[in-house]
């Protein structure tokens, strides 16, 4: 189309003008005019025939790699791009080609046997989980990719942890087998062991490390080969008869092939009668029963099959993405669509919003249900706020394509959206969103520090900035100190808090700096408390006064009247491990009434009195019952049973919570509360009882397991502070010689030592 040419030619043109060496600009240019458009927006692609897939791995796992690969082969892109020099079309952000990383998810669209396939690449790195959760939100199936060195890692059992929470169906491909000490076996070992999920081998590598040149196809009974001379774009397939008789495979391979060809169709028998009956008869399922009974088995993810290959040698790729038609879910599968209410009219989900050069924010929406028009006006959740959808787009990573309109089942961009948010759904009447569906799980942040703008003139910008990058990322969580004044921006590790304040100054133009990153604490208790508010001007044993009860409250705890000794409770708000409970029922209260209350908790959690940090991990319970009477319910307060008149509107009861709760907390033996991450240490066998002995003795930490890993390695999983981990890289480098490494993501927030927290304290109030 005209507008992608236009796109493409300005790129180009960017590109030839800014570029620094010749090199570097006729790459520019090269990848700026290769790419090519999706589909015409006006072909519809039918339901059965489209496919949204995430690709979800541990980091360095070979997810852009493997992308790179499929952009080729289906005819979306003439030339490979390279992580290594930076010239990749889904890491398009400079963030990630300096540092080879994927930061932030990317959408590409693109035609593959005869449908159509929307892709989305998604980080590695923990501190970028945000964006795999909000992916996983509106795709219908995924692909995990494990390391054949390494196998299953931390990060890969995070993903696949959200991939369960989102019920989505997964292949999964043992990539870089190609690699020294690669094993194929031990990959596939780890699935069950670390994942707790059956894994069915449908390949197996021909040749291994440097010898590798193919797969074979134990569904098919074929191998697969890859020519090198086009960068794999031919592949040859022959029989097992032919690749015998060729001398294509060695006697020790055939001997593989005929084992692992016996074991796919064994474990197919016994979750499939027709394959049951044609093994028991000593015949051979045909190739038609035995794709029906995977895809059957993986839509009802009962087992994962599992592909092999090496994406950076060309290995692999094509018959993975044969897989995803094959075997993942098409949104009718997935009944995204049909599974909704049927009186909605239109209902769509915004997983990610993005702003451009001029700070206008871009949405992308899966629809659901219904259809989206450019022009068209929406509702949208939370607040109900009306929208107009000014233009629609394909968007294929920095590339768009102008839309008219998107059916249900797809995925596509809105310009014009000024309220909505990630995790707001979109319908045409404000009634529906009652029904909406809910919002993401947004982690924890772990780390803050502050940001300060450089005068009173460049203040306006910053807060600009910071309300465009936290609207981006629902993890990054942007306050303000009452009594410093200072702005503070917390996220998930020190490398997101870097790329979020280098966006700030690079692409919002904010003029700021910042201070150290810091691990970011809570307060919580250790006791209980009860504190009383007499609600009447005149005293008195048995005038009516308000009732606040504070105690602890595990890190994974359910919210229940039990865990509050009461009856007729109402779950009002629940925040975390947090939970606010009002007593009596709201409606006895009156919702004026009833908000005031659970906001003034807020409010009064809020700030805690060690270091004026958040209060979390407690149970509050507010005793209401004194103000039941006069409460008109409408938004204002009744002056009837000896209520004091200054209870006459909300803001002095919110006030009034608010203290009553701070009491509450000071009475209640205050205390810290440290970020604890699940740790994952690989080493060589022989400095395992090193590492043993640092996490226990040194860095407060309780090892879960120690598990072999292969090739003389293992590797420790264990549960340490987070402060305790700063500077820890070095360390392990250090005490094993230079072999071992370590990932990390969150797990819980739980006390610490009485020397470590006047330590943290310390820390804390001296910035």
């Amino acid at each position: 189309p005209p507008c992608a040419r236009a796109a493409s030619t300005r790129a180009a043109r960017s590109a030839l003008e800014t570029s620094a060496s010749g090199a570097t600009r006729c790459n520019a240019l090269l990848r700026a005019g290769v790419r090519r458009s999706a589909s015409s927006s006006s072909t519809t692609t039918p339901l059965a025939d489209l496919r949204n897939i995430g690709i979800l791995a541990h980091i360095d796992a070979g997810k852009t790699t493997t992308t790179e690969r499929m952009l080729l082969y289906s005819g979306f892109t003439r030339v490979m791009g390279d992580v290594d020099s930076g010239s990749t079309v889904t890491d398009f952000l400079q963030d990630e080609r300096e540092r080879g990383i994927t930061i932030q998810s990317a959408c590409v669209r693109f035609p593959w046997a005869n449908g159509v396939i929307n892709l989305v690449d998604t980080p590695g790195h923990v501190d970028f989980t945000i964006e795999v959760e909000r992916a996983l939100s509106v795709l219908d199936g995924a692909v995990v990719i494990l390391d054949g060195v390494k196998g299953v890692e931390a990060q890969t059992e995070t993903v696949w942890r959200q991939a369960d929470r989102y019920q989505i169906p997964r292949i999964v491909m043992v990539n870089k087998l190609d690699r020294e000490g690669a094993d194929f076996h031990y990959a596939v070992s780890t699935i069950p062991s670390r994942l707790g999920v059956k894994a069915i081998p449908i390949q197996l590598p021909l040749g291994q490390s440097d010898t590798l040149n193919g797969v074979f196809d134990l569904v098919r009974m074929e191998t697969i080969h890859f020519d090198k001379s086009d960068e794999g774009k031919t592949v040859t397939r022959l029989s097992l008869d032919d690749a015998i008789s060729e001398g294509k495979l060695t006697q020790s391979e055939q001997h593989e092939i005929r084992r692992a060809r016996e074991s796919l169709v064994e474990f197919l028998a016994d979750l499939n009668d027709d394959i049951a009956e044609r093994f028991l008869e000593g015949k051979d399922p045909d190739v038609s029963s035995l794709l029906a009974a995977l895809r059957r088995g993986v839509l009802a993810r009962e087992f994962v099959p599992v592909l092999c290959g090496a994406a950076a040698r060309n290995v692999g790729v094509q018959p993975l993405m044969d897989a995803i038609v094959d075997f993942l879910p098409s949104p009718q599968d997935a009944q995204q669509v049909a599974g909704n209410p049927s009186d909605i009219n239109l209902e769509a989900f915004v997983f990610k919003v993005t702003h451009d050069a001029q700070k206008k924010p871009m949405s992308f929406v899966r629809i659901y249900k219904g259809e989206l028009r450019r022009g068209q006006t929406v509702f949208s959740s939370p607040g109900g706020n009306k929208e107009r959808l000014l233009r629609l787009v394909r968007v294929n990573a920095d590339d768009i394509e102008e839309l008219e309109s998107v059916s249900a089942g797809d995925i596509a961009g809105v310009f014009g959206l000024k309220e909505s948010k990630t995790g707001s759904t979109l319908v045409s009447k404000k009634a529906d969103l009652e029904k909406a569906r809910e919002g993401l799980v947004v982690p924890s942040p772990v780390f803050v520090c502050s940001i300060e703008a450089e005068n009173a003139a460049a203040e306006p910008g910053l807060l600009e900035a910071l309300r465009c990058v936290q609207r981006e990322d629902p993890s990054l969580v942007v306050t303000v100190d009452d009594e410093t004044g200072q702005t503070l921006l917390a996220g998930m590790g020190e490398l997101h808090i870097d790329v979020a304040y280098r966006r700030l100054v690079r692409d919002f133009g904010a003029k700021c700096s910042r201070g150290r990153v810091l691990v970011n604490y809570r307060e919580s208790v250790r006791g209980s408390a009860d504190v009383m508010e007499p609600l009447c001007e005149t005293g008195g044993d048995d005038a009516p006064a308000l009732h606040v009860r504070i105690s602890p409250r595990g890190p994974h705890a359910e919210s229940t009247a039990e865990e509050h000794d009461v009856q007729h409770v109402d779950t009002v708000k629940l925040r975390g491990p947090t939970s606010i409970l009002v007593m009596p029922h709201k409606k006895s209260l009156g919702s004026a009434m009833a908000s005031a209350l659970v906001r003034g908790t807020e409010i009064g959690l809020g700030r805690g009195p060690l270091s004026a940090l958040p209060v979390s991990n407690v149970a509050v319970s507010l005793d209401s019952s004194a103000l039941r009477h006069g409460s008109s319910g409408r938004g204002t307060f009744g002056e009837g049973a000896g209520v004091a008149p200054a209870l006459s509107d909300p803001d002095t009861l919110q006030r009034l919570v608010a203290e009553s709760v701070q009491r509450a907390v000071r009475a209640a033996d205050p205390c810290l509360l440290e970020p604890v991450m699940d740790v994952e240490v690989t080493v060589h066998t022989e400095h395992v009882g090193t590492v043993l002995s640092d996490i226990t003795s040194r860095r407060r930490g309780t090892v879960v397991s120690v598990e072999e890993a292969g090739s003389a390695r293992s590797v420790v999983l264990a549960r340490v502070p987070l402060a305790a981990l700063i500077g820890y890289a070095t360390d392990l480098r250090s005490a094993t010689r230079g072999g071992g490494s370590f990932q990390m993501a969150f797990c819980r927030y739980d006390t610490m030592p009485a020397a470590e927290e006047q330590a943290a304290l310390a820390d804390i109030r001296g910035f």
